[in-house]
C-alpha cells in the first residue's frame, strides 16, 4: 500500500510535469476529432496561455530544479504555442487551394514521447541528483 506522504511528495514533485503531458496530447487530440482553424487557434491560444501561467507560477513555487529543468518545460510550451498560434496564422496567410492538413496525423504522440524522455528523464535526474545530496 502507497502512503499518502509519498503520494503528496510524488504529486509535489511531478503536478507541472504531468499537467503539461496532458494538456499538449489533449489539445493535439481536440484538434483531430474537431479540425477547424477557429478550433486549432482558440485551443491552441488558450492551452498556451495557461500553460504559460502555469509555468510561470511553478518557477514562484520553486518546483524546477534548476534553469535546465525550467527551460525544458518552457519548451514544450513554446512548440505548443507555436504549432497552433503560429501554424495557424501562416495557414491563415496562404491560399485555400493550396493548404494541407498539418494536424490530422498521429504524429504528436511521437513528439509527446520525445518530450517524456527528454524533459521527464532530465527532470528524473535532477531530482533524484537534489535529493541525494540532501541530508
Amino acid at each position: 500500500m502507497i502512503n499518502g506522504m509519498f503520494c503528496r511528495d510524488f504529486f509535489r514533485r511531478w503536478y507541472f510535469s504531468f499537467s503539461l503531458l496532458l494538456t499538449y496530447v489533449g489539445v493535439f487530440l481536440v484538434w483531430k476529432q474537431f479540425p477547424s482553424r477557429a478550433l486549432f487557434l482558440g485551443v491552441g491560444t488558450l492551452a498556451s496561455v495557461g500553460l504559460a501561467t502555469g509555468l510561470i507560477r511553478a518557477r514562484r513555487t520553486g518546483y524546477f530544479v534548476n534553469r535546465v529543468d525550467f527551460s525544458a518545460h518552457a519548451l514544450v510550451v513554446a512548440d505548443l504555442a507555436i504549432e497552433s498560434v503560429v501554424f495557424e496564422l501562416f495557414r491563415l496567410a496562404q491560399p485555400l487551394a493550396s493548404v494541407t492538413l498539418f494536424h490530422d496525423n498521429n504524429n504528436f504522440i511521437g513528439c509527446a514521447a520525445a518530450f517524456v524522455a527528454l524533459v521527464g528523464g532530465y527532470r528524473w535526474y535532477a531530482l533524484r541528483t537534489k535529493l541525494a545530496q540532501q541530508p
